[in-house]
């Protein structure tokens, strides 16, 4: 049982790159994948650990946000000129407009609650066949105090099946979405790092999506290198169901490992014939 107030530096895109990854890429190459806020506030919360491998979290947040103003010109060691870019630039401006105000005068209370079960051998996923899965909802509502009433829920499902010694098939699905309006900072995004790796970083928004990968992945024998030939297709809308202007998006794509913490792809979008050409992505983990 826990509790903490404080101010932070906030983002719900978490879920796609982790900080110290997302500061790795800020620090050498001018590149920030996350969209942050501030908020001040805390929490009250409750985390077990009822089964092997599996951990579950409750807690109550109240949050007062506030849009963080980016600064464009930072340095980094080998961006040269480049620009980052400004926090939620990928949505457009009208939108963007309206979702900075909400976040800058709102105040969002919220109940918590996710669970995980991770049955991986982080050392080495070639061990053996296993599941990773987690679940998130996130309920704010006016009798709680909050200016927002929504329910926003995430589910992640990956399987890691063994073929051979050396080889294994990852299929991941995941599905999120809401049954109310969601202020931009709740909003989700796919497209680029994380998700659908042939298009933009943040390409598609809204506030239902579903998403698969599958991957087949060798390792070379004797050699932390390794392999993969991975395809992407999700769908996302913001309407209440999935219409026909929101398309399925798919790519194909490869993938060379080394070591433990290295990842570089080359995919390309299938949803066209032209402005296609093939994306290029690093990642400093070779777990995803």
């Amino acid at each position: 049982f826990g509790a903490k107030y404080h101010p932070r530096l906030a983002s719900s895109d978490d879920w796609l790159i982790g900080n110290a990854e997302n500061t790795a890429f800020a620090l050498l190459f001018t590149e920030d994948y996350k969209d942050f806020y501030e908020t001040v506030g805390g929490a009250v919360y409750l985390k077990a650990r009822p089964l092997l491998h599996t951990s579950c979290t409750i807690g109550m947040w109240a949050e007062d946000t506030k849009y963080l103003k980016e600064h464009c010109n930072l340095w980094s060691l080998f961006g040269g000129s480049k620009r980052f870019g400004e926090n939620f630039g990928t949505v457009s401006e009208p939108e963007r407009t309206l979702g900075i105000s909400e976040i800058d005068t709102t105040d969002n209370i919220f109940l918590a609650t996710a669970i995980e079960y991770d049955g991986t051998n982080a050392e080495n996923v070639f061990e053996r066949s296993a599941w990773r899965a987690s679940g998130q909802l996130e309920w704010s509502d006016g009798s709680f105090g909050s200016d927002y009433d929504y329910r926003r829920y995430l589910v992640q499902v990956r399987r890691y099946q063994k073929t051979t010694r050396q080889s294994m098939f990852l299929l991941t699905g995941a599905y999120g979405g809401s049954d109310s309006h969601l202020p931009l900072n709740r909003v989700f995004f796919l497209g680029g790092l994380g998700t659908l790796y042939g298009y933009e970083h943040k390409e598609f928004a809204g506030t239902r999506f579903w998403m698969l990968n599958a991957e087949y992945r060798f390792a070379i024998p004797r050699r932390s290198i390794a392999f993969g030939l991975f395809w992407d297709g999700g769908r996302i809308s913001d309407a209440p169901g999935f219409t026909s202007e929101s398309e399925v998006k798919n790519s194909l794509g490869a993938a060379l490992y080394l070591g433990k913490g290295f990842r570089m792809s080359l995919s390309r979008r299938l949803d066209r014939s032209t402005d296609n050409d093939p994306i290029f992505y690093c990642r400093f983990t070779s777990i995803y």
